[in-house]
């Protein structure tokens, strides 16, 4: 399966974009500079409107984490599943 992943990184900010497709376990990986993310959020590609800011998660659709710290030259495990 195909994913989406938007972080952004306040109000202001640009947001980044990257696709990555899950495993075979339903798990997925993406690399990004170290900062602090205002939210992550993971989506299913072509999904309307994904990830707004009052709306953090819709069935089926996409899920969202706040405020996610990414430490340089470290892995950071974050638990994003869509429901």
């Amino acid at each position: 399966m195909a994913l989406a992943v938007v972080l952004k990184q306040g109000v202001a900010a640009a947001n980044r974009f990257t696709s990555t497709r899950t495993q075979s376990d339903g798990s997925y990986s993406v690399s990004v500079p170290a900062s602090t993310y205002a939210r992550v959020c993971a989506f299913v590609p072509g999904t309307s409107g994904a990830c707004p800011a009052a709306t953090p998660t819709l069935a089926g659709a996409y899920q969202s984490a706040n405020n996610v710290a990414v430490a340089a030259n470290s892995s950071n495990r974050l638990d994003i599943a869509i429901p």
